[in-house]
């Protein structure tokens, strides 16, 4: 798209052109607003009755690319992935009903010149420009109407100009440029891509630079220009703080600084996942997100057990989708067996509120307003949430206590809890739905029932399946939801023969598959079976029907055919990464809340998904992009910052997570060597912390700053849970900060540590050395290096990531 600017040559260029023919151009006023509107409507009318294809960019949550269905004088309606939407006029924005304008008068000159005169009269002078690149095509039959309108747009100009600034008016028309006039942003070309495929990755590199080229041609379509690159020190504390949850050493500063070569970022990235801060500081991501930080009111749950399993898991770089069926499918006691602390935890609560946990988190889908009622704004039905409930309902937690103190026989010793499997249904409040109909048998999303004793779906909507015509869930016999889905199981030779010959033929090729094959096979066999196909092989028929319930509903949960699940987990590794997600809020995920990008996550979501659920694939895709990379600082004046960090053309200065603000604080102070000690000390103290719920090994120095620490998260259960993982600070972190011995101590010791030289303390905290004017302002405090030290540890730059 050619994009012309004022008094730019191609502008005049025209204005001669057309000055030099010999027809007469004839006196043209700009349409008042409503007329100019009125005539966008009626082309609008045309194009959706004309039956051509038109696309049109609207805001549907975010704005869009969308196909015209028809319109009329009230509403515009357009489809998006299948979905009609209805839109007033009167809702639509002026800059988008140019937009609109302009899909619909494509390749027609004479209708160019109806989103020209709309443009004009809603003085949207830029676009007015871009109307007249497409009006002056090859053919001048629209010469003077065109020459016309040029001289009322340079009039407009002229005067809005003279008007706000009358003194350097005469410069102007002699071609200055207004400085804080936003300079021009040429899209790029759209590159080829060749999108991963089950046992054939595209090269990390291709998929970031897909992901960047999608971004930056839709910032040239919507007028705004990306910010730089940020620089080498910006982009080393930001990536070690995203990916370790600390700040880089100064030695690391001085190494980076010192190497050569466009390739120094992606090593970094490559080499930050191998340390054991990635596993430490991701399982932290994910133990507040599912478990929370403190559960003071849950004392029974064992978060720091919960950790250091992800711990493990994370650090031999175990798929996701494995980590979560373990999550789902875990058995036994929460202080022996890490993964059971999320059910066992969360079924404290209502079986509803646990179902809308798992779903929100895993599938960034909000059904949980279906449990009383069909949901007001999604798809969901309160027969689709008590369905998807059904998969639960044979488990509960169960708390279990010792009391082995002879001194005090009624003192509780030891308590924990336990998840059980059983084959009768859970009943009472925390388990029965509103209505007795609602007892469902266990039903995916979108998807069919689950009936263990068969392993194929029943017919839900009164049709006619292969076995007949099943009764609608409102009408199904009670004994039936309680009792046959659950105890009638029958044997192994009947399960295969009712799923068919199809269905028998994949269970025994997925039985008889070797463990040793490659991962991506495995998925790629998956992918050819249905889902009622799938869950019963994987779910089996031995053992408890709660159990059999679980493993059916964890295998479709992570089904490599599940978008949801791929599509959540891939936004909330952006949103941790960027400070928003593709898609906000993070855990609602629908055609109606549509992404910022929505080829960005379906190229993220497809790459993890063909990777096997790689985190740290994804992790170093999202860190290679130039939107990741892209500076905090704003060089434009102008321009919407919001708009502009919502679009990712602006890195967000975002704040630290207390872990990571209080790690930084031992780091920059103490050195590697006392972060490393804390550190160990905390994974000792995670792993032995599971039977009696004793937090073991965590004596002297390390119990003592881990007791600090956890005063200075100072957030709530309830906060986690709910997703908050972003810190907001509170007034006890700010004087700790300021005032506390625990930051004057550490302070003396850093300053010790690097001798008080300024460039080092900077280098220490702020991870770069010091500007020319801040080393002068600095001079005048050497006498007093500690107070150089607390001026810069209580700076917005060193509690921030930018």
């Amino acid at each position: 798209m050619v994009r012309i600017n004022r008094f730019s040559s191609l502008a005049c260029a025209l204005v001669m052109a057309f000055a030099a023919t010999h027809m007469i151009a004839a006196d043209y006023a700009v349409p008042d607003k409503a007329k100019a509107l009125e005539a966008v409507k009626a082309m609008v009318a045309d194009a959706a009755k004309s039956g051509k294809k038109v696309d049109l960019w609207v805001t549907l949550g975010t704005e869009v690319k969308t196909r015209l269905v028809k319109s009329d004088d009230k509403v515009l309606t357009v489809v998006w992935e299948g979905n009609e939407f209805p839109i007033k006029w009167e809702k639509l924005p002026q800059e988008q009903i140019a937009k609109i304008a302009k899909g619909c008068s494509k390749d027609d000159n004479k209708l160019g010149l109806v989103g020209l005169d709309f443009c004009l009269a809603t003085s949207q002078l830029d676009k007015a420009d871009d109307f007249i690149s497409v009006v002056a095509g090859e053919n001048k039959t629209y010469g003077p109407e065109l020459k016309s309108r040029i001289k009322a747009l340079s009039d407009i100009r002229d005067a809005a100009k003279a008007a706000a600034n009358p003194a350097p008016a005469a410069a102007v028309a002699a071609g200055g440029k207004d400085k804080d006039e936003p300079q021009s942003y040429k899209s790029p070309d759209k590159i080829a891509f060749r999108p991963s495929e089950f046992g054939s990755l595209t090269p990390i590199k291709d998929v970031a630079a897909a992901v960047d080229n999608v971004i930056e041609i839709s910032l040239a379509e919507q007028g705004i220009r990306p910010e730089p690159i940020c620089d080498d020190a910006a982009f080393l504390r930001r990536v070690h703080l995203d990916i370790t949850g600390e700040i880089p050493t100064p030695e690391e500063v001085i190494k980076f600084f010192g190497e050569s070569g466009t390739a120094k970022r992606a090593r970094v990235i490559d080499e930050l996942m191998k340390r054991p801060e990635y596993a430490d500081h991701w399982a932290t991501f994910w133990s507040v997100l599912l478990v929370g930080r403190k559960t003071r009111e849950e004392p029974d749950v064992k978060p720091h057990y919960f950790r250091s399993w992800m711990r493990e898991e994370l650090a031999k770089n175990e798929k996701f989708d494995k980590i979560v069926t373990s999550i789902l499918t875990a058995t036994g006691e929460n202080d022996k067996d890490g993964p059971a602390n999320y059910l066992t935890f969360h079924m404290n609560d209502t079986l509803p509120i646990t179902v809308g946990h798992i779903s929100q988190t895993f599938l960034g889908a909000r059904i949980a307003c279906a449990q009383c009622h069909d949901h007001p704004f999604d798809k969901w039905t309160q027969q689709d949430f008590w369905g998807f409930c059904g998969f639960l309902a044979n488990t509960r937690s169960e708390r279990k206590e010792l009391r082995e103190d002879p001194k005090d026989p009624q003192k509780i010793t030891r308590s924990w809890h336990i998840l059980v499997d059983t084959d009768q249904r859970n009943g009472g409040a925390k388990y029965d739905p509103p209505q007795p109909e609602l007892k469902l048998p266990p039903k995916v999303l979108d998807g069919p029932v689950f009936n263990a004793s068969v392993g194929r779906p029943l017919a839900t909507d009164g049709s006619k399946g292969k076995k007949g015509k099943a009764p609608e869930p409102s009408k199904m016999d009670k004994s039936m939801a309680d009792n046959a889905m659950d105890k009638g199981m029958a044997d192994k030779s009947m399960q295969d023969k009712s799923m068919g010959d199809k269905g028998k033929a994949m269970a025994s090729k997925d039985k008889s598959m070797d463990k040793s094959m490659d991962k991506s096979m495995d998925m790629a066999s998956m992918m050819a079976m249905d889902d009622a196909s799938m869950m019963s092989s994987v779910a089996g028929s031995s053992g408890q029907m709660g159990t059999i319930y679980r493993k059916a509903f964890a295998a479709w949960v992570t089904s490599p055919k599940n978008e949801k699940f791929n599509m959540s987990c891939v936004n909330r590794i952006w949103r941790n990464l960027f400070g928003y997600g593709l898609v906000e809020p993070v855990d609602d995920i629908r055609p109606k809340n549509p992404a910022v990008y929505p080829e960005v996550i379906k190229i993220l979501a497809d790459d993890f998904n063909a990777s096997g659920r790689d985190m740290q694939r994804l992790l170093a895709v999202i860190a290679n992009t130039r939107a990741y990379q892209r500076s905090s600082i704003g060089t434009q004046q102008k321009v919407d910052r919001m708009k502009q960090v919502r679009s990712f053309a602006r890195a967000e200065v975002r704040p630290m997570t207390p872990e990571e603000l209080f790690m930084a604080i031992i780091k920059a102070t103490g050195g590697e060597e006392k972060a490393k000690t804390m550190e160990e000390g905390i994974r000792k103290r995670d792993a032995n912390s599971g039977y009696g719920g004793k937090d073991m090994g965590m004596g002297g120095e390390v119990g003592e700053l881990t007791t600090l620490m956890n005063r200075f998260i100072g957030t709530s259960t309830a906060e986690d849970r709910a997703g908050k993982l972003q810190f907001e600070g509170t007034v006890a972190q700010a004087l700790m900060m300021m005032h506390s011995n625990f930051m004057l101590n550490y302070i003396k010791s850093g300053v010790k540590r690097y001798k008080g030289e300024t460039t080092w303390l900077f280098a220490t905290t702020l991870g770069r050395p010091p500007t020319p004017e801040e080393a002068g302002a600095f001079n005048t405090m050497v006498s007093d290096p500690e107070g150089m030290m607390w001026v810069l540890m209580n700076s917005s730059e060193f509690v921030t990531i930018h």
